[in-house]
């Protein structure tokens, strides 16, 4: 939902107040960092965490950027590449809460996936 309560894209129109009282993503800036090590490091709990709130097995994922909500990736599956957004368990506001939200993420996602691995006939996530 776009400032002022408004719906739209692209074209969403912001008042001048809105504009102006409009502040930068406080956690932007650790985008690159943050996806950079996920991805270098993290690829099968990257993959966990797609199966786990997005309910797609994945054969690849890339974390692209990320802000206070949540993270854009950029999957890929049965031959096709699409984007995919996990939604942060909380807002991060600083570096640590970015870090605390996907580990949270991380371990609610391989739990959940042991119980299924454990569980005979287990459902998919």
């Amino acid at each position: 939902m776009a400032a002022g309560g408004r719906a739209g894209g692209r074209g969403t129109r912001l008042t001048v107040a809105e504009y102006l009282a409009a502040r930068p993503d406080p956690v932007y800036p650790f985008s690159a960092p943050v996806c950079g090590h996920m991805n270098a490091d993290h690829d099968a709990d990257n993959k966990a965490m797609v199966k786990f709130y997005a309910g797609l097995t994945v054969d690849a994922v890339t974390l692209l950027d990320l802000d206070r909500l949540g993270v854009n990736c950029s999957v890929k599956r049965n031959g096709q590449t699409f984007k995919v957004r996990l939604p942060f368990p909380h807002p991060a506001e600083d570096r640590k809460s970015i870090k605390d939200n996907i580990v949270e993420m991380t371990k609610k996602a391989k739990s959940a996936a042991a119980t299924n691995a454990r569980t005979p006939g287990g459902t998919t996530i």
